[in-house]
């Protein structure tokens, strides 16, 4: 992946692929804002070097200016590298977070550097005017500056979103309009690649002998060498180039590689963030395929994100239909990356996927939504096509009381099997998806969010194991199921209910929402739900279940109504044939299983009413 990276900023710098991101990405930058500590200096009357007590506030002063952070100006004006390791900043800007300890640890630490005294003391005394200038005021006016930044971000209407930056400017310049602020970090550069390197190696990224190497990039900050899973040869920094050696040239593809993707190739995943990172099969930059050229080029990334597509997840920027269309002349990889402050977390690494790949993932979740759109009726009309949201509603948190998200590893596992074509366990999915679905159960008598969000959750679950096994990451066997009067409504699931447990158990959750219905409508209460024991039934719940259903439904008087008699007669004559043709005292299926299929019957009760009597009056048009 990182060599991928490498070479996507190899062929940005080179030109052979048009790089206007910078240009492009300004939206992205409006929740960032830098204060500028705006500090007067009159050079003719400071001597460089008087002590503090010698500069007079008519010869400097300072004040808090408040701008956009713009990207443009990030690295030539700013000199901020966004990969800077903690403590080890190379200009003196950073994120602002308390006012006090961002301003005295990070900018006036900056200027207070042993290191770069002792190096300026090697230059012209006429270079060191303004950075011991700033110094100087920084100092002095400590307090009033610390307090002048508060009071000008209280000033400041404050989104929520915003992040603020800090920095320095000197007679309204940017520190980058200085030619000693930028010596002094090409100065710390060099000494940090210093203090890990060496002469005349093997680059690990072109494979060619430079005369330099050195095993701090960071560009990547889930890379370091303080810590021993990363580092050959112990602790000591003179040896970690050996981890990963980088020359200047790869290891600055490899910033321009990054920074590429973070700026156009990041999308958002239900809550979590990936990056898309292609790689060209065979490497020849004279045949570069034109998909891999838009997805390099920021202005063809534009185009592509907002173009009318199918979608798989819940960003309306996801291109991966589109992707879904190319030869598998590339492979995509994708980067799941949880940033914190000080370092860079990967939740997953998906690699190697074809477009053929992803086009499969779509061919499944047209499947599923030809299924679902069929099912639509009067009864059931709220029906929304397939995406991985059906699944992230089940991998979200462990308790709905939670305030972050704990299952996120699960869910990642589900979408590396989907991408990569792996098989999962059914049961251990299924375990999720029944959790949710009794939830939601229980809670429906209290209220009827919960009911309709039953509902939702059903068909959520059902889409998912559709889903799962047209693509081939679960099988079920298929089974002999004879002639059958609901065999047609069972056709179009395939081997999802090939089995007559199932369809009994189904038809048993059908036969049981038509009593629960006839309930509320007399009495506007469902009592019998409790026989139901929260969707925690066993083989000899289900078992008596059936004469207990049949008895109330007696009771209602549904044998003897017109419209609905001949429904729950059908239903429970195959309830009652689909259960039999089982062994009915060695049913090879499990708790979760029994209950989410009974559940599925109740959701799609009203599909079958509707199946029942079109197929009815089939029958009565071909007499």
């Amino acid at each position: 992946m990182i060599s991928t990276v490498r070479e996507i900023g190899c062929l940005l710098s080179k030109e052979k692929i048009r790089d206007d991101s910078l240009s492009n990405n300004q939206d992205q930058q409006q929740d960032k804002k830098i204060l500028f500590i705006s500090i007067y200096i009159n050079p003719a009357n400071i001597n460089i070097n008087d002590n503090i007590t010698d500069i007079h506030t008519a010869d400097a002063s300072f004040l808090i200016e408040i701008e956009d952070f713009d990207k443009q100006k990030e690295k030539d004006y700013y000199l901020f590298n966004e990969n800077g390791t903690k403590g080890r900043q190379t200009a003196p800007i950073a994120q602002l977070t308390e006012t006090n300890k961002t301003f005295n640890k990070k900018i006036k630490a900056w200027f207070d550097n042993k290191d770069i005294k002792k190096w300026l003391n090697t230059l012209n005394t006429n270079e060191q005017k303004y950075f011991n200038s700033v110094n100087i005021i920084l100092e002095k006016y400590n307090k009033n500056i610390i307090d002048s930044i508060d009071k000008k971000i209280k000033e400041f209407s404050v989104n929520k979103k915003n992040k603020f930056f800090i920095s320095v400017k000197i007679n309204q310049k940017y520190l980058g309009d200085y030619k000693i602020f930028k010596k002094i970090v090409e100065y710390l550069t060099e000494k940090k690649l210093e203090e890990s390197s060496s002469k005349n190696q093997i680059c690990a990224e072109c494979g060619q002998q430079t005369p330099q190497v050195s095993g701090k990039t960071n560009v990547y900050k889930f890379y370091t060498i303080d810590k021993p899973g990363f580092i050959v040869g112990g602790f000591q920094e003179s040896n970690a180039w050996k981890n990963f050696p980088v020359c200047s040239d790869c290891d600055s593809y490899l910033r321009k590689g990054k920074e590429y993707i973070e700026s156009n190739l990041s999308f958002k995943f239900y809550g979590l963030n990936y990056y898309l990172i292609p790689q060209l099969i065979i490497n020849n930059e004279n045949q570069i395929p034109d998909i891999y050229e838009a997805l390099l080029d920021s202005q063809k990334i534009i185009i592509l994100k907002r173009a009318t597509k199918k979608k798989i997840t819940d960003n309306n920027e996801e291109i991966l239909e589109i992707l879904s269309n190319e030869k598998n002349s590339l492979t995509l990889n994708f980067l799941f990356l949880e940033k914190t402050k000080s370092a860079e977390k990967i939740l997953l690494l998906i690699e190697d996927v074809f477009p053929s790949r992803i086009k499969k993932i779509f061919g499944a979740k047209d499947y599923v939504d030809k299924i679902f759109q069929d099912n639509q009726n009067e009864y059931n009309n709220n029906y929304n096509n397939y995406d991985f949201g059906k699944l992230r509603k089940f991998y979200l948190k462990s308790d709905n009381n939670k305030s972050k998200t704990d299952l996120d590893k699960y869910f990642l596992d589900i979408i590396n099997s989907v991408f990569k074509g792996m098989k999962i366990d059914f049961l251990f999915a299924l375990s999720f998806f029944i959790k949710g679905i009794r939830e939601s159960f229980v809670n429906q008598e209290e209220n009827k969010q919960y009911f309709n969000n039953f509902n939702s959750k059903v068909q959520a679950a059902l889409m998912n194991i559709l889903f799962f096994e047209n693509i081939g990451l679960i099988n079920f066997r298929e089974e002999n199921m004879g002639s059958d009067f609901f065999g047609g409504f069972f056709e179009k699931y395939v081997k999802t209910f090939a089995n007559p447990t199932k369809r009994g158990i189904f038809l048993l959750g059908s036969l049981t929402q038509l009593l629960l219905d006839e309930q509320y409508k007399t009495r506007g209460s469902k009592p019998f739900i409790k026989k139901l024991k929260g969707l925690r039934m066993d083989d000899r719940d289900i078992k008596a279940l059936l004469p207990a259903v049949q008895n109330k439904l007696e009771e209602y008087g549904i044998f003897e109504d017109n419209t609905n008699r001949n429904l729950a007669y059908q239903i429970k004559s195959d309830v009652s044939i689909y259960l039999l043709l089982n062994d009915f005292d060695n049913w090879d299926i499990s708790i979760d299983e029994i209950n989410f299929y009974f559940a599925c019957g109740m959701n799609l009760y009203k599909n079958i009413k509707e199946y029942f009597f079109q197929q009815k009056q089939k029958y009565k048009e071909e007499l």
